[in-house]
């Protein structure tokens, strides 16, 4: 009779391990699909206009030609090409 205690102590022991990093996987990507729907790609020009309108609160410029931004009104990320 311990045997059979132990064993489905055991079973939802997995049980609950597996829920919980079953919902940790599901946070995660549901946040990483999220994010990546907030970027935005603009032409360079209509960044620059955003940024002088005052739209952009942070501008950061890459050596590989890239420049994200971050709108004010949204907080979207901006990418301009």
């Amino acid at each position: 009779m311990a045997t059979t205690k132990s064993s489905s102590s055991k079973q939802l022991l997995w049980n609950v391990l597996y829920l919980i990093g079953a919902m940790i996987v599901l946070v995660t990507v549901s946040s990483l699909w999220r994010e990546a729907q907030l970027v935005q790609v603009v032409p360079y020009t209509e960044l620059e206009q955003a940024l002088a309108a005052g739209h952009i609160e942070r501008v950061v410029v890459s050596d590989r030609e890239h420049c994200r931004g971050t709108s004010r009104r949204r907080r979207q990320m901006v990418s301009a090409y």
